[in-house]
């Protein structure tokens, strides 16, 4: 009995505090869960009044839509008068004009980045069947070099003006000088 005494009244070990701070921070991160979902439903709130905020209607929204292609930007009269007939607030309508001017913009920003890439693309294309080019013309012209070198040398070879040796007669002479000598019978 005294040994299930122990066993009930042991120390507390490192995973028994390891266990508390985990409750500790899952207690804390619901406590702020609970904060931002309050926050989001004062967002819900329009002046605070416990009111929702409503979706436009798809006349609202139209309406809203052909008055954005005309102008895109809001002058506080046209505010007033658009909130009048479409039975909005002011800073509702202000507040569409913005979200729909920052729209516009991310789509005419994805739309020039579209351009731009194909431009970009056809350019690196262009730039590397250039790039294929100009080393099959270098490769030409080292072959040209190379081949006029060779009949150049073979040109120099043949342009070769014959040595002329010292008693003056040619390199040609000389050797049918010596044929004939060898022709002939030795006098003793």
């Amino acid at each position: 009995m005294e040994r299930k005494l122990q066993n009930k009244m042991k120390r507390p070990s490192s995973s028994d505090s390891l266990k508390v701070e985990e409750k500790k921070v899952k207690y804390e991160a619901f406590l702020l869960d609970g904060m931002e979902e309050m926050e989001c439903e004062e967002e819900l709130c329009s002046n605070g009044l416990g009111e929702k905020k409503r979706r436009l209607s798809m006349v609202q929204a139209k309406a809203l839509e052909k008055n954005f292609e005309v102008e895109n930007k809001l002058d506080p009269a046209r505010k007033l008068r658009l909130a009048q007939d479409l039975g909005l607030q002011p800073r509702q309508v202000a507040v569409w004009f913005q979200n729909r001017r920052a729209r516009w913009k991310t789509k005419q920003l994805e739309r020039d980045y579209g351009n731009l890439k194909a431009q970009h693309d056809a350019l690196k294309l262009d730039c590397d069947a250039l790039r294929h080019d100009k080393e099959a013309l270098i490769a030409e012209i080292k072959d040209l070099k190379s081949k006029l070198s060779a009949s150049e040398m073979d040109a120099a070879e043949e342009a070769r003006p014959p040595l002329i040796c010292k008693d003056g007669a040619s390199d040609s002479d000389r050797s049918v000088m010596l044929s004939a000598e060898a022709n002939r019978p030795h006098e003793l």
